[in-house]
């Protein structure tokens, strides 16, 4: 009898052994389960994360670039307001150069109108040299045709208005004279 109770208990002994190596499996798996989501979560975070750090930078550079191109735009609309004022100082300065009395008026006028078109120039502004030019539809505006033979055909003549750029960008392009054959 004590040898059948010996061999009930082993029996009970294997019985818990093999539920406990079972539930130990079970946990295994359970915690090899929750390290791979946990893994997998991490992760998709991580990869969360580098898009925002991305995403924000992307966002810094616009914002950067945004209020450049604001302020090159303020400036832009000055300098072409400004326009007529340099048009209507070249006017007057090439009007007075005719009459002798007031020699020392045009000296002054000539030295504020030198200012002005340096400072303007400092800031990016640029006169379009169309005279001798192949005719190009972005820098200058064809007012009318001439017949020359002795300019090549779709070539400036004359400058009937300066025109400008302000940065690389034509802000006004030159009305000229274009020759045609």
């Amino acid at each position: 009898m004590a040898e059948q109770q010996s061999d009930a208990v082993e029996d009970k002994v294997t019985e818990e052994t093999v539920e406990t190596t079972e539930t130990n499996d079970e946990m295994q798996d359970e915690i090899a389960s929750k390290e791979a989501e946990l893994a997998q979560s991490l992760e998709e975070l991580n990869q969360r994360y580098v898009r925002l750090v991305a995403d924000f930078d992307n966002y810094r550079r616009r914002t950067a670039q945004e209020k450049s191109e604001l302020s090159e735009y303020s400036i832009s609309k000055l300098i072409t307001a400004l326009l007529p004022v340099l048009d209507n100082f070249e006017r007057a300065l090439s009007a007075a150069e005719a009459n002798e009395q007031i020699k020392g008026y045009l000296k002054g006028m000539e030295m504020v109108y030198a200012q002005l078109f340096t400072t303007l120039e400092k800031e990016g502004l640029a006169v379009i040299n169309a005279k001798g030019e192949i005719f190009d539809p972005k820098k200058h505006e064809a007012i009318m045709t001439v017949e020359d033979p002795d300019s090549p055909d779709d070539t400036v003549v004359e400058e009937l208005q300066k025109g400008y750029t302000f940065k690389e960008k034509v802000i006004r392009p030159t009305m000229c004279k274009v020759s045609h054959k």
